[in-house]
């Protein structure tokens, strides 16, 4: 139960100390007018503090001297003000959600002026509690239904299935990366590490990459958009009793301690099958090694480790 008496004392003998008024006579009513749209709280709670601070940097420009030393009585003021103007996500000011109401700045009233209704300022606030919950929970919604707007939903896929990897963060031996794929593979996938990581099997190529990727820089791969289309492997090629693959092209070389070992593309094969092979392995290439040689002289010398 609430006591009527001491209720009366508290809305009407100390308003000043109820709501931490400030007793400060160099600042008159017309401060307590609708602030700017500054003031209003943004949508985003990550920014609320920042504008906060913004609006009452705002408010204490406007009162400060030339040398911006009498800054800190004033800001009692502007709390009082921040609390008095309404919130856009709560329709109302923080004043009236707590107590159900606004209070004014016209000066402290005298005793007799006060009328003790405590119960009709219970009603009235309990109302505008009721309603300040449904305007967060809408608010709230709002905020939701925008933000799964720009959300992704996590894909699933099965070991085997092949995806394409982002290759923005990917470091190769090409000279430029502005001119660098966009996208990698694409690479089977080895297995589900979580629901949002996956593992690759990555090529010889990439062996100093960890095949661990989140979902947010792989991107499914869709073969055979063509129906009835299939790709064939090319069948290896018997030189001198041994199997072996027709080299396409030589995109780069590296020095590995004496060794150089060359980038090959394999003919009838993707870049995913991309292989570093020593020159030993290439000697039935040796025109397209001596070509790459001719144009590129000094690429074994900038990845030499």
């Amino acid at each position: 139960r609430l006591e009527t008496p001491r209720h009366s004392e508290d809305y009407c003998l100390r308003p000043r100390e109820h709501f931490r008024i400030p007793n400060n006579p160099g600042i008159g009513q017309q401060t307590w007018h609708p602030p700017p749209t500054i003031y209003r709280v943004p949508s985003k709670d990550r920014r609320t503090v920042g504008n906060r601070k913004q609006a009452v940097e705002q408010y204490l420009r406007h009162f400060v001297s030339y040398q911006q030393d009498d800054w800190a009585p004033l800001l009692a003021t502007a709390e009082f003000a921040y609390n008095n103007n309404n919130h856009t996500s709560t329709g109302v000011s923080p004043f009236k959600a707590n107590y159900g109401f606004n209070p004014s700045y016209s000066g402290i009233p005298s005793a007799g002026q006060c009328v003790p209704a405590v119960v009709e300022q219970l009603r009235q606030l309990a109302e505008v509690q009721d309603e300040l919950k449904h305007c967060l929970e809408a608010a709230q919604e709002a905020m939701k239904s925008q933000f799964d707007r720009g959300v992704r939903k996590t894909p699933e896929w099965n070991s085997g299935d092949k995806v394409w990897l982002d290759g923005r963060n990917i470091s190769t031996t090409r000279p430029s990366r502005k001119l660098e794929h966009r996208w990698l593979g694409p690479f089977p996938i080895s297995s589900r590490i979580s629901t949002s990581a996956y593992k690759l099997t990555l090529p010889l190529s990439m062996q100093g990459v960890h095949p661990v990727f989140h979902v947010s820089v792989l991107r499914k791969h869709k073969p055979n958009e063509i129906a009835h289309r299939q790709r064939r492997t090319p069948e290896p090629v018997t030189v001198n009793g041994g199997d072996e693959w027709e080299v396409d092209g030589i995109l780069d070389s590296r020095r590995r301690g004496r060794t150089t070992q060359y980038l090959v593309s394999w003919r009838g094969f993707g870049p995913a099958e991309n292989s570093w092979e020593p020159e030993a392995n290439l000697k039935n290439s040796r025109d397209l090694l001596a070509e790459f040689n001719s144009k590129f002289p000094e690429a074994a010398a900038r990845h030499q480790r």
